[in-house]
């Protein structure tokens, strides 16, 4: 056998060695070369070649789909905080039309107060009001304070009256007709008030 023959035999087939046997300066049996193959550069076998374009053809085909798959991963975290924002956003909007439904009825229950003389009838409506009020807390829901001698506020209360009064400085609320309610800083309704001119 002859010594040209014994190294192609010899020769393990790697993706990394040349496959020819002819003309390759690599002494090394197993080739571990990556991008830049030391063993073949002075091989002249077509194989050669075209594993190196396949490889590079591979490569650049693997990093674009990585920075795709980074792109994609990216755009959907950005919809998870999308929807958490727009969850949010919805549920607050929905408890603004819920209370907005419901204040009538706490309204009522104000003016019922005003009428009813049995003494039983009144701690019923108060406990039933004081439910309704505490629900809309455990919401967030809070009563805008337009409480008698307080300065009036135009971002929380609405002036549907005036009057004269030498004891009170002017912009004093004197009178607060129907309650206002915020949440989470946005107003759901004002305070109506009468206040000193």
């Amino acid at each position: 056998m002859t010594n040209k023959k014994k190294e192609k035999d010899t020769m393990q087939k790697n993706e990394n060695d040349c496959t020819c046997g002819e003309n390759c300066s690599c002494e090394q049996e197993n080739c571990t070369c990556d991008d830049t193959c030391e063993c073949d550069e002075n091989c002249t076998c077509e194989d050669n070649k075209n594993y190196k374009i396949l490889y590079l053809n591979e490569k650049q085909k693997s990093d674009e789909y990585l920075n795709l798959a980074k792109r994609y991963g990216a755009d959907l975290e950005n919809y998870k905080k999308r929807n958490v924002e727009i969850a949010i956003k919805e549920r607050e909007e929905g408890i603004i039309l819920a209370v907005e439904k419901f204040l009538p009825a706490i309204d009522a229950l104000d003016r019922a107060n005003t009428l009813v003389d049995d003494e039983s009838s009144l701690k019923g409506l108060d406990l039933i009001k004081k439910q309704m009020l505490s629900n809309l807390e455990n919401l967030g829901v809070k009563v805008i304070d337009s409480s008698t001698g307080l300065a009036f506020d135009p971002k929380f209360h609405n002036a549907i009256a005036n009057t004269e009064d030498d004891k009170q400085k002017s912009g004093t609320i004197v009178e607060e007709y129907q309650k206002g309610y915020i949440f989470n800083g946005r107003i759901i309704r004002f305070s109506m008030v009468k206040v000193v001119k």
